[in-house]
């Protein structure tokens, strides 16, 4: 291995003259990334670094050394890669905005990989990371593949406790934005999972401030959408509120009185109403059994009994294997 290394690959690394052979030295030095003397380890870590960061280079090069960051981030040690993770963040950053839809999930999935080495770096770089993360969601909201590792790097930057409180001041009103003035419903969705993959992050319960300012902008659009996927992406969200600030949820209540459990409890009235389609209610049972884990000492005797018999009665005119399967851990939650 060694001597393949130092007489073919290495050469051709450093080689811009074939870059098609240039960016597959790259992939393959990390491919072994675990296997890879340390030494030399470091050097293929630091030429990617270089090449991403390089707009001289062909781009061909740097979206192969752009693979080789998400391989090196994950397989070798943070003492070997720490020494380039900034350099390989703001690289990366220079690159995503390059990319076209197609290509750019393997970058952002890079970041996501870069992010992870080393928190204190991370959060020191928060504002590129805010920007280029939220940056391509806005460009691509209807792609599933980018969203999904937006979510992650949302849910991660909001779990660290350094980068956590900026994160959120810059996140917030893109997602706020897209949840209250978007007329695609596949945007507010993806919105909506978006505020669900920060609520993953933060600690339990949330930060104060969140259910206040968060929650009755989610259940306004909640209340006035007929859309599925709104729907269904605001089920698990509420879950999230439920799960991580059930005390908050029940104290806070809106210029009429109303609890905040108490408009979740209606919107699950509505969810599981016989006329309610059973696909816009296929997460509903989950955030039902969450609120009577989390709230049942916020929730009557009576308005609870109503609960039941709501679920029950929807159950017993359901079409649908799954909707079943998903209301029925409702039950184990009584006992």
């Amino acid at each position: 291995m060694s001597s393949i290394l130092d007489s073919d690959v290495w050469p051709l690394a450093q080689s811009s003259s074939f870059p098609y052979g240039q960016g597959r030295a790259f992939i393959f030095a990390s491919n072994v990334a675990q296997d890879l003397p340390s030494d030399v380890a470091t050097a293929f870590v630091g030429a990617s670094a270089n090449a991403v960061a390089d707009v001289q280079l062909h781009p061909a090069v740097r979206l192969s050394a752009v693979r080789a960051i998400s391989n090196f981030c994950r397989h070798l040690s943070a003492d070997l890669v720490k020494p380039h993770q900034s350099q390989f963040i703001n690289g990366l950053a220079s690159i995503i905005p390059q990319l076209s839809e197609d290509s750019a999930h393997i970058a952002l999935e890079a970041l996501h990989f870069a992010l992870r080495v080393d928190q204190d770096i991370t959060a020191s770089l928060e504002p590129v990371i805010s920007e280029v993360a939220m940056g391509v969601w806005q460009r691509y909201p209807g792609d599933v593949l980018l969203t999904s590792i937006v979510i992650d790097i949302v849910e991660d930057m909001a779990g660290n406790v350094s980068a956590r409180e900026a994160f959120s001041q810059r996140a917030l009103p893109v997602i706020g934005a897209a949840i209250t003035q978007a007329t695609d419903g596949m945007v507010v969705s993806s919105g909506i999972d978006l505020l669900t993959g920060l609520l993953k992050g933060v600690p339990t319960p949330m930060p104060a401030g969140y259910t206040e300012t968060i929650f009755p902008v989610l259940m306004q659009v909640l209340t006035a959408s007929s859309d599925s996927e709104v729907l269904q992406s605001g089920q698990a969200c509420l879950k999230y509120f439920v799960q991580k600030d059930a005390e908050r949820v029940a104290q806070w209540h809106d210029e009429n009185g109303k609890s905040g459990l108490e408009h979740i409890v209606h919107f699950i009235a509505v969810m599981l109403s016989p006329d309610a389609s059973e696909s816009a209610a296929l997460f509903i049972g989950d955030l039902v059994a969450k609120v009577v884990q989390k709230c049942g000492a916020y929730i009557a005797g009576n308005d609870f009994a109503e609960l039941v018999r709501i679920v029950t009665a929807r159950l017993a005119t359901a079409h649908t294997s799954s909707f079943c399967a998903s209301n029925i851990p409702f039950y184990s939650q009584l006992v």
